[in-house]
């Protein structure tokens, strides 16, 4: 008679436990899909934020390619001294030729806010999310430091003609006087024009055409994925 009681207790004792186990099982269950909806719902929205990170970026970089392929020209003919001095001295843009400038800033809005958001359970194994960290980390590391080499040769060469010449007035003020302008035929010149042109047609020009090739694969993949959540 004990013993049935005995078996008949614990057989529900038993049963309890397995209930609460199973209620336990179920709500952790229940908590990893809502935690995971909200993961996928915030990385949705930085996805987004970067794909319109990109557009600007891809607009920003055209407009840099085409602001220096139409300088090309003039860069060449002033380095091989192809240019006469009466052709110079009537020429603004060869004496602004190493002063002007675009320059590119990566946005990196998205970017910060994924790399805070990276090492979360959902995120990291995600093979787009890897890659666009990469994306941006390289780039980033490629394109700035020669984005401060140029602004740094700009800004020595006003500071050594603002120290050196008589003329940087006007020349700050694009009031040039013809006999101004003969410095802008001598070697001098043409040595800081060769130097800048190395800068911006060996170097930021190939990483900005890159860079936008390979925006658009990334951005391909990111509307991709949109698409498909």
């Amino acid at each position: 008679m004990n013993q049935n009681k005995i078996k008949n207790y614990l057989g529900y004792a038993v049963g309890e436990i397995l209930l609460i186990v199973i209620g336990i099982l179920i709500a952790v269950s229940i908590s990893n899909h809502n935690e995971k909806k909200r993961q996928e719902k915030v990385t949705h929205g930085i996805f987004n934020i970067i794909v319109e990170d990109i557009k600007q970026d891809t607009t920003e970089a055209n407009a840099i390619l085409d602001f220096y392929n139409e300088r090309k020209a003039t860069f060449l003919e002033i380095t091989d001294g192809i240019l006469t001095k009466d052709e110079i001295t009537t020429c603004d843009p060869c004496c602004y030729l190493i002063t002007n400038r675009r320059l590119f800033n990566i946005n990196k809005r998205g970017f910060y806010q994924l790399n805070n958001y990276k090492d979360l359970a959902l995120n990291d194994k995600d093979p787009l999310i890897f890659e666009l960290m990469n994306f941006y980390t390289d780039f980033i590391h490629e394109i700035e430091p020669t984005t401060d080499r140029i602004s740094k040769d700009i800004h020595e060469n006003l500071t050594f003609w603002r120290d050196t010449y008589p003329w940087f007035a006007a020349y700050i003020q694009v009031q040039l006087k013809k006999e101004d302008r003969t410095y802008f035929v001598s070697q001098e010149y043409r040595n800081k024009v060769a130097y800048h042109r190395t800068l911006i047609y060996n170097i930021y020009i190939p990483s900005m055409e890159t860079f936008k090739k390979e925006s658009e694969i990334i951005l391909k993949k990111l509307n991709d994925r949109l698409k498909n959540q």
